[in-house]
């Protein structure tokens, strides 16, 4: 600094032309380095986005979900991602590794702030039961001001008669029911693979 100090004294314009060399690459560099930062994460957004963009039910604003799920729930947990919901309900069955797995998935939905029902456990072969707690759940969610229209029960996970359960209290209780197809890799769900079919309409749709 001294040195150009006392160049600024004797040439005025070298010293500005130093400064100049000296300052010029750092703030290059600098304003690189944000224009990167910026780009790299709309970057990331936007592809987050594409990959993820199938489970989405057609764009309806769905504030109740209802999930049924087995021992995994990577799938129901990437729908949460997407849907979006404010009201999770759980439908499953009742062996240890299946309730696990669905109080994992209320720990997900309650750590997103999304308001979860305790998840219902039933023997798989008892229908009506598991029929009975879809038409619970539906019930509880329409006491929080949900409209039917709103509520929708995906019934990818789980067994047959989960499945079951779920097409028929939907289709009598007037809600949507979707199934969610995916490819797999690895024995899990890929990313941006899923596809929902509309299964039942809600009523008045």
């Amino acid at each position: 600094m001294e040195q150009l100090f006392l160049q600024w004294i004797n040439d005025p314009t070298g010293a500005v032309y130093e400064i100049f060399n000296k300052i010029v690459p750092f703030a290059l560099v600098a304003i690189g380095g944000y224009f990167w930062a910026r780009f790299k994460f709309r970057a990331s957004h936007v592809w987050h986005k594409i990959k993820n963009a199938n489970i989405n039910y057609d764009g309806g604003a769905y504030n109740g979900l209802i999930l049924s799920l087995g021992s995994s729930n990577e799938l129901q947990k990437m729908i949460i991602d997407q849907v979006k919901p404010e009201f999770v309900g759980i439908i499953t069955g009742n062996s240890e590794a299946v309730k696990l797995s669905a109080n994992d998935l209320k720990d997900y939905s309650t750590h997103l702030k999304i308001q979860c029902d305790e998840p219902h456990f039933y023997a798989e072969l008892d229908i009506e039961r598991i029929e009975k707690g879809f038409d619970d759940v539906i019930e509880w969610m329409l006491g929080k001001g949900i409209e039917k229209k709103n509520i929708v029960i995906d019934l990818t996970g789980g067994k047959t008669p989960f499945s079951l359960a779920a097409f028929n209290s939907a289709k009598r209780n007037g809600v949507f029911a979707v199934y969610t197809d995916s490819e797999y890799e690895l024995n899990k769900p890929k990313a941006g693979s899923q596809k929902s079919i509309l299964l039942t309409r809600a009523a008045n749709d």
